[in-house]
């Protein structure tokens, strides 16, 4: 399995950082390459399934995902079966960094079969890599707009 690692401080609290991570209606806001849909609960349950299409190198990788693990406002597990085959593992950490999020994603995955025969796996992994980053930081751009105010 490939691994890619992505990590970023958001200067705003845990709670909201979570709660905003967790509401996927508002995803497109941060992640111009992944689209949910038939989301049967909230993601911050265990059990909640989605479908969910990745548009990467102009391939579009449909997948089945289920929440395994949660630990509200630190943690959440997602793990996801692409149709043509291949798996990932998602886990979204949130750290408490005095009143910043350190935001991680470590994602374990194996490159769908369809996607094997068009791109190589390096070509693949690199530009998952890339999307991560800039996922990351379209994240804190949008949790840091709408910091709440503590009274």
């Amino acid at each position: 399995m490939r691994h890619v690692h992505q990590a970023i401080l958001v200067d705003a609290p845990v709670r909201h950082v979570f709660e905003l991570a967790c509401d996927w209606r508002r995803q497109p806001e941060w992640n111009p390459y992944l689209r949910i849909e038939n989301v049967n609960g909230p993601l911050d349950h265990v059990g909640t399934s989605f479908a969910s299409t990745l548009n990467l190198l102009g391939h579009h990788v449909q997948s089945a995902g289920v929440v395994t693990e949660v630990i509200p406002h630190r943690l959440i597990r997602i793990h996801s079966a692409a149709a043509e085959g291949g798996v990932c593992e998602w886990v979204y950490r949130f750290e408490p960094e005095g009143e910043a999020t350190r935001c991680t994603l470590d994602i374990e995955y194996e490159v769908p079969h369809g996607v094997r025969g068009a791109v190589e796996g390096v070509v693949y992994h690199g530009a998952l890599d890339r999307a991560m980053r800039h996922i990351a930081e379209n994240f804190a751009a949008v949790a840091e707009a709408r910091v709440p105010v503590l009274a």
